[in-house]
């Protein structure tokens, strides 16, 4: 080994030992970002039982899947040191006999209900969300962690049909995971800021936005979003079996796919996509027009791969012949 090869040796391993610290400090903000969004909000949502002092079985919040990679000593270390930019601990731990409880120390659970039935004043979360949502232009969210509330926005805005371009450039950052936009008129720019912005988007519904949605813009999106397991394409009319065939190979963890009353669809298409198409457990196609060979062939492969077809004519059967209807669990706000 020459002598330069010497020389360069401790920089390398000062350069690993930097890389490791700096994954080691991301590991710990996605936790910490994730124990704060279910104390604070989602530990209901979450399923998790919560006392009246917004307090948490440990042992419980360790089930979530959002927890998964990090061990008990992990969690309880980041609950026990975790402090906010003023030095205030973040989360509270109290040992109860056998059992021990966790909570966030603040910002537990913004109730939304008025104080008494039939209240026409505002809670102090309307009227601040209120202010928010008159004020968007005002706000920075790209560095927010809770999705919660992103959300919140998003839905709000479309139910007032306030959501614009706008509003969603601003509205669109990294804590998106699940994202409706049914007859939201897009444009290409918003698309692009969608996969630049949301690239750990899960769930997405573009529900009759086919003014938009053609192969080519589909799958750009799809290669840039490749952790979908969620789509609604439903009246997508501009689409194709190319798509089809796309999706197959660009989203290895699609499990629910709506493709109802899209004309540019074939048989031949949903037959290949249920052959190839890995994670698919459940795939809306309502009104495809099909023959009696591609129904039974469609048949074969719902049967096959154990997958929940939605076709007109073609329904699930219980033990005693009867026919019945299967719904899937969506996303909450995503129902196809």
């Amino acid at each position: 080994m020459s002598d330069k090869s010497y020389d360069s040796l401790p920089h390398k391993q000062a350069a690993d030992s930097s890389s490791d610290k700096h994954d080691e400090q991301s590991a710990r903000e996605r936790l910490s970002k994730r124990l704060t969004y279910v104390l604070r909000y989602g530990a209901r949502k979450e399923g998790l039982q919560v006392d009246d002092s917004g307090f948490v079985d440990f042992r419980e919040l360790m089930t979530l899947p959002l927890l998964s990679q990090y061990s008990e000593a992990e969690v309880i270390n980041e609950i026990q040191n975790s402090s906010s930019h003023r030095g205030s601990n973040r989360f509270t731990l109290h040992k109860n006999n056998e059992k021990v409880l966790v909570r966030a120390a603040y910002g537990r659970n913004m109730e939304k209900n008025p104080y008494h039935d039939g209240c026409k004043v505002l809670t102090l979360f309307e009227r601040s969300m209120q202010t928010i949502l008159d004020n968007l232009q005002d706000y920075d969210f790209q560095d927010l962690p809770d999705e919660y509330l992103i959300t919140s926005m998003l839905r709000r805005l479309a139910r007032t049909k306030k959501l614009n371009n706008k509003k969603l450039k601003v509205l669109l950052v990294p804590a998106v995971e699940h994202l409706d936009l049914e007859n939201v008129f897009l444009t290409p720019n918003i698309l692009k800021i969608i996969y630049h912005q949301c690239q750990q988007l899960k769930s997405l519904s573009l529900r009759n936005c086919s003014y938009i949605i053609t192969d080519n813009v589909l799958t750009q999106l799809c290669k840039e979003l490749p952790n979908l397991d969620f789509l609604n394409l439903t009246g997508c009319n501009h689409i194709t079996d190319k798509s089809i065939k796309m999706l197959a190979k660009s989203l290895p963890k699609l499990t629910v796919l709506g493709l109802s009353s899209n004309k540019g669809i074939s048989e031949t298409g949903v037959i290949y996509l249920l052959e190839t198409a890995p994670a698919l457990k459940h795939l809306d196609v309502y009104c495809l027009e099909t023959t009696p060979e591609g129904r039974q062939r469609i048949r074969e492969l719902r049967t096959q791969h154990k997958i929940v077809v939605i076709l007109s004519g073609l329904e699930e059967q219980d033990k005693d012949g009867n026919s019945v209807h299967i719904q899937p669990v969506y996303p909450r706000g995503m129902a196809m």
